[in-house]
């Protein structure tokens, strides 16, 4: 009799480490999954159509939007943003070039990675990225906080060329009640400036709107005094 409770005793103890383990396995293999998944998700929603080519506004703010929030996703999985990115453009190997400095990477590439940092970090401290507003984001929806809706405004203001609102990386997140024809400091400005510059740079605008973006926002030269 005692031998057959030890028997038993074994056997359950077997029993439940085999299922530990098959629980184990299993979750381990839904983040692997969830993880493929959003790494598509990001590089669909960064693709050229999506990123630069939305059909109007309201399409590229839920594009940022969402895109903000698959890289939260992400990152609670244990897949920073940095190694995200790696994924989606599909650096699991050293090229030649050693992709460490951001300006190494393919001009695209840098649009991406720079604007979606900036997001992320904006909606961070804007407390957007808290489970209770995840959900809208990942429907590309702004959701009201207890201090009002944050907005998303442009960088460089459409009225100098149509359609710089239906860009992905013009597209900023501000705190609420942040007024639309805000005059740009001097860092906005620089961003401005390097922004139309990347822009000419991946031919997604032509030489002359470049032109006239730099022309709009020219940093101030101090004067030296005599």
């Amino acid at each position: 009799m005692e031998l057959r409770v030890r028997d038993v005793l074994r056997l359950l103890f077997v029993g439940i480490a085999v299922l530990v383990g098959v629980l184990v396995a299993l979750k381990q293999y839904r983040i692997y999954r969830d993880k493929g998944e959003l790494v598509n998700e990001v590089r669909e929603l960064t693709s050229e159509a999506s990123f630069y080519r939305q059909f109007d506004a309201a399409g590229a703010e839920s594009v940022l939007l969402r895109t903000v929030a698959a890289v939260e996703d992400a990152r609670d999985l244990g897949l920073p943003p940095t190694e995200l990115f790696d994924r989606v453009y599909e650096r699991r190997k050293k090229d030649r070039f050693d992709y460490r400095s951001s300006q190494q990477y393919p001009v695209r590439e840098q649009l991406v990675r720079r604007t979606l940092d900036q997001a992320h970090r904006a909606a961070d401290e804007l407390g957007l990225l808290s489970s209770r507003y995840l959900k809208s984001l990942r429907d590309g929806e702004m959701p009201r906080t207890d201090a009002g809706r944050p907005v998303i405004l442009p960088l460089i203001d459409p009225a100098i060329s149509p359609g710089f609102e239906k860009i992905v990386p013009n597209l900023e997140i501000h705190p609420p009640e942040t007024d639309p024809h805000r005059e740009l400091n001097a860092i906005q400005t620089a961003a401005a400036r390097q922004l139309a510059r990347d822009l000419e740079r991946a031919s997604l605008i032509e030489d002359s709107v470049a032109d006239l973006i730099l022309d709009r926002y020219k940093t101030e030269v101090p004067v030296e005094a005599e």
